[in-house]
């Protein structure tokens, strides 16, 4: 078994066990974060890997956070990664940490992500979102927008916009920090209005 098998199978029931604590059908979730039933039994049966957009938009939903999600359980009112007790987890979009924890407190989120050049499916979810590139240099897509950014640079943008992440150098490594939008915040120019 790979660690990316073992990986996925730890998050699975997670997943299940977070989703049914909200009494929630997966058509429930599904109408609420726009992913097919059929892709979220995938995720929660671990056959597949959840991608870190989707990690954090499942948080979000459940009322936890993305360390709760994967099994990471926080006992204090503060969270430490430190270098060596680093959990690197494979997945989808390449081998991803994450750096916030605390399981009562879920408006932040923030995850360590090194592009490994797969093929990324674009994202949207209801949060504001920093992409701060650590090493390397990266292409972000913003709806119709294309930015390129390298080692020290910084976007932030309303995560409604449908979003990609492209490494432009291998092993990019980025900090994806979410938290979420004002309530009544702009929509922006690039989503459709709803009726």
């Amino acid at each position: 078994m790979s660690v990316e098998d073992s990986a996925a199978e730890i998050s699975g029931p997670l997943l299940r066990r977070a989703r049914q604590g909200c009494r929630m059908t997966l058509q429930d979730v599904s109408d609420s974060i726009g992913l097919s039933v059929t892709h979220l039994s995938r995720l929660e049966s671990g056959k597949r890997q959840p991608s870190v957009g989707i990690l954090m938009q499942l948080a979000r939903l459940y009322g936890t956070s993305v360390g709760t999600l994967l099994g990471e359980h926080a006992g204090t009112r503060h969270h430490v990664t430190t270098t060596a007790e680093r959990v690197s987890r494979p997945g989808p979009d390449g081998p991803f940490t994450v750096l916030t924890g605390l399981p009562e407190v879920q408006g932040l989120h923030a995850v360590e992500l090194t592009i490994d050049g797969t093929e990324h499916r674009p994202s949207s979810h209801e949060d504001e979102e920093i992409v701060y590139v650590l090493s390397g240099a990266v292409r972000v897509s913003l709806g119709e927008e294309v930015l390129e950014l390298r080692t020290g640079d910084a976007v932030h943008f309303d995560a409604r916009v449908e979003h990609t992440l492209t490494d432009l150098e291998p092993g990019t490594r980025v900090l994806i920090v979410c938290a979420p939008l004002q309530a009544n915040g702009p929509r922006p120019h690039a989503l459709p209005q709803r009726s």
